[in-house]
């Protein structure tokens, strides 16, 4: 059998609050809708890509999710499961903003000697995006790392074909199973949508939620989010041609 992994990231969707739920932040911010970052969208759909293509080639697959967040993510975990994974960890821990290598050992130690052939993750987070988390966890694992990959695909026995992006152009390469992918600008950047059938489906399946002790993982936080502050936004209003025509003629001393 053949057992995939998606590390996700699970993040507010700051764009539903108001411009006075800013003054208000850390309590607003817990009703704004929960979404996946691009990049591990982008992931979760390649894994689903890839599901299907060893599953018409004959094999047996196990898809399976992790992340690492505070909780109030069922909508998600609902999509999820409704568009083929069979299985989703959610693990509970400090809050970890801004430590992508603590995160990465934490995630290595819950894989642990389970075998994953295909590990998925987004190049680059929703948060910092320093793009560290992938490189790390692919070391903690002792396997290679395809970094910013565009494109993948199953080719034979053990072998993916991926593409990924190099100065100037892209490359395509071969590698052999396991590997880990982080999938960057892909060519296929949104999740799947289920079928009616699919959610009712999936309906009553849960994520393992999995207590981990942080306190093996010392850190000492090198950034703090103090305050924050929404950039106002640029206000904009229709003008006539006439005054398009003035502008333009105060700008460059010409006439039109």
């Amino acid at each position: 059998m053949r057992r995939i992994l998606v590390c996700f990231k699970v993040s507010h969707n700051y764009e539903d609050m108001l411009q006075k739920d800013w003054e208000h932040f850390e309590e607003f911010m817990k009703f704004t809708k929960r979404i996946l970052s691009s990049y591990d969208e982008s992931g979760a759909e390649y894994a689903l890509r890839l599901k299907d293509e060893l599953i018409a080639s004959g094999e047996e697959v196990m898809l399976e999710g992790v992340t690492i967040d505070e909780g109030y993510n069922s909508l998600i975990y609902s999509h999820l499961f409704a568009v083929g994974f069979d299985n989703i960890y959610e693990l509970h821990t400090d809050k970890l903003d801004f430590n992508p290598v603590s995160k990465a050992e934490i995630i290595a130690e819950f894989i642990g000697s389970n075998q994953y052939d295909l590990i998925f993750t987004g190049a680059l987070g929703m948060t910092g995006g320093t793009g560290m988390f992938p490189v790390a966890l692919a070391s903690k694992l002792d396997i290679p790392c395809l970094d910013f990959v565009e494109d993948i695909e199953y080719e034979s026995e053990g072998i993916v074909k991926a593409e990924y992006l190099i100065d100037g152009g892209s490359r395509t390469i071969q590698a052999a199973l396991p590997v880990l992918c982080a999938i960057g600008n892909s060519r296929h950047p949104y999740l799947r949508v289920p079928t009616l059938r699919a959610k009712l489906n999936a309906k009553g399946k849960k994520a393992e939620e999995i207590n981990v002790n942080a306190i093996r993982y010392p850190f000492e936080p090198a950034v703090s989010t103090g305050e924050v502050h929404r950039i106002p936004e640029k206000q904009v209003r229709m003008i006539s041609s006439a005054e398009a025509v003035d502008l333009v003629n105060d700008l460059f001393g010409g006439t039109l």
